[in-house]
């Protein structure tokens, strides 16, 4: 798991949990997945998948959570934003919790996997920990996932520096992404990294700007943005497709 700073408010209150109210279409239309090789690792060793109980942290839209479903889990989606809740797919297997992950909600030692896709450094670390000891099983796991991009490969950098050229920046307050996940069981650590590529046309590489949440809401400076990854496209001749190279990261803490 790559170091990763924890966003603050200036005032150094942790980022609401209504952060991507306004982006939640965009987020759900143009966020990547996670890759199969990746959900097969958080589930490995649980046999039987019908009988996983997994809830997923910070589900948001449900991205991270329908994989898992699909895979054979029975998975608690709990998100508190109810936006994001209301852009989610149904999916027999999946049942929509509204709580945050410091409070899910959920049963006493009622759960085999939890999950946090993406979502771990949005959370008060020392609080949800506490809450992940109280829904895990005996032998659960927690899988913490995060998707990285590669500024090995051209144009992938070349978006991220086009990006942060208008992109607005937050107070952060340094640290490693897992350290206080790594409280869960120390000597039980295990790590992966799966890479894949997320493919989009010009109007869904503008849409999955649109969803991150550090995207200016000034218009003069949105629009500049837009203009520079139209730039950017032109000068690679138009393509119809672009691809912005990615790396699924995982990591497992067994109780």
């Amino acid at each position: 798991m790559q170091p990763v700073d924890r966003p603050f408010l200036p005032n150094g209150r942790r980022m609401h949990t209504d952060r991507f109210t306004e982006r939640a279409r965009a987020y759900a239309a143009t966020r990547p997945k996670h890759p199969p090789a990746t959900i097969d690792y958080v589930l490995d060793g649980f046999g039987d998948r019908a009988a996983v109980n997994l809830a997923d942290l910070g589900s948001g839209t449900g991205l991270s959570s329908l994989p898992f479903a699909a895979a054979g889990a029975k998975v608690w989606a709990v998100e508190p934003n109810d936006a994001m809740r209301d852009a989610a797919v149904p999916h027999p297997r999946i049942i929509s919790v509204n709580a945050s992950a410091e409070h899910t909600t959920l049963g006493d030692a009622s759960i085999d996997i939890v999950t946090a896709c993406t979502a771990w450094h949005w959370f008060d670390h020392g609080v949800v920990l506490d809450e992940v000891k109280r829904i895990l099983k005996p032998r659960g796991r927690l899988a913490i996932l995060e998707i990285h991009f590669d500024e090995t490969d051209a144009f992938t950098k070349a978006w991220r520096d086009t990006y942060w050229r208008f992109g607005k920046r937050v107070p952060l307050m340094p640290g490693n992404l897992i350290d206080h996940a790594l409280a869960l069981n120390p000597d039980a650590v295990t790590h992966a990294t799966f890479p894949f590529a997320q493919s989009l046309d010009r109007a869904g590489l503008h849409a999955y700007t649109d969803s991150n949440s550090l995207t200016p809401t000034d218009p003069d400076i949105y629009n500049g943005l837009h203009a520079a990854i139209d730039t950017l496209l032109d000068d690679l001749g138009s393509p119809g497709c672009v691809a912005l190279q990615r790396i699924s990261d995982v990591t497992h803490i067994e109780r």
